[in-house]
């Protein structure tokens, strides 16, 4: 994205390393606006609590969000057991 067109940019590689929780990491494998290659360097530079989910065939707006979608479960679980803790 042109610097012009962003007048607050997001950086989630400055953030990321400050937030103590658990973070899951949901990487669409043909995504066009934020490319895979740098979600995978996120998940890889995170030390805290993670975990990777990739979807090889889906872009940035047809991720699957069924809740029916075993997916869904599985983060489910990882964000609550680390609450427990």
């Amino acid at each position: 994205m042109p610097a012009i067109l962003v007048t607050e940019p997001y950086r989630a590689d400055l953030a990321l390393p400050r937030y103590p929780g658990p973070v899951g990491f949901l990487i669409a494998g043909r995504d066009e606006v934020v490319l895979p290659d740098l979600g995978m360097k996120l998940f890889e530079a995170r030390t805290g609590p993670k975990r990777l989910w990739v979807e090889p065939q889906s872009g940035h707006n047809d991720l699957m969000y069924d809740p029916g979608d075993p997916k869904w479960s599985e983060v489910l679980r990882f964000l609550v057991a680390d609450a427990a803790r």
